[in-house]
């Protein structure tokens, strides 16, 4: 019996992003607009709508942001300016509704490995499409500095912080559907943790 495999090879880009929270943003934006035009035009045509999302206003959405992910809104200021274009208009304030798709995941704990190390690995065949195949070092002043790989340009899929803390996330086929509370989308989470 004989399986057909299909290999999907796509380039992923790993960026060095430091400075405040508004420099990593532009560096973000200034980076998406040379890669892929279309994308950054893309990623820049949302119409937020607040209220839709559980908020009165689009300032009380930012606020939550902010209070949740302190630095976030100066990140997505940053990344704005860079796309010409105000935060109202980004696309990370729209909540992406998913079509299902397939992920795995897999850690290796230090007490089962010969070099006494963790491993953490997984795959990307959920919307390997869509996907960012960006893997981000950052470094914003005042803040723990983490590695992972982004979703949304600014959220991460799964990441490592400088405190040693990893998080990973395999969706496994979310529903398509309208958010039905004020929240965050996991890639914001992990962004935050």
């Amino acid at each position: 019996m004989s399986q057909d495999y299909i290999m999907i090879r796509r380039e992923f880009q790993h960026l060095v992003l430091e400075g405040s929270s508004y420099e990593v943003g532009w560096q973000q934006g200034e980076v998406l607009k040379r890669r892929s035009p279309e994308a950054a035009k893309w990623f820049s045509s949302a119409e937020v709508n607040a209220s839709k999302l559980g908020f009165s206003s689009f300032e009380e959405l930012q606020s939550f942001y902010e209070e949740n992910c302190p630095g976030i809104t100066d990140e997505i200021q940053g990344l704005a300016d860079s796309l010409g274009v105000g935060p109202e208009k980004l696309q990370i304030y729209n909540p992406p509704i998913y079509q299902p798709g397939n992920c795995s995941q897999i850690a290796v704990l230090s007490s089962s490995t010969r070099d006494k190390h963790v491993y953490v690995g997984r795959s990307y065949e959920y919307h390997h499409e869509m996907n960012d195949f960006r893997l981000c070092t950052v470094r914003i002043k005042g803040k723990v500095k983490h590695t992972g790989f982004t979703e949304y340009l600014l959220g991460r899929d799964d990441g490592m912080n400088s405190h040693g803390l990893c998080v990973t996330f395999a969706g496994c086929g979310i529903l398509k559907r309208e958010p039905t509370r004020r929240g965050f989308n996991f890639f914001l989470v992990v962004r935050t943790l």
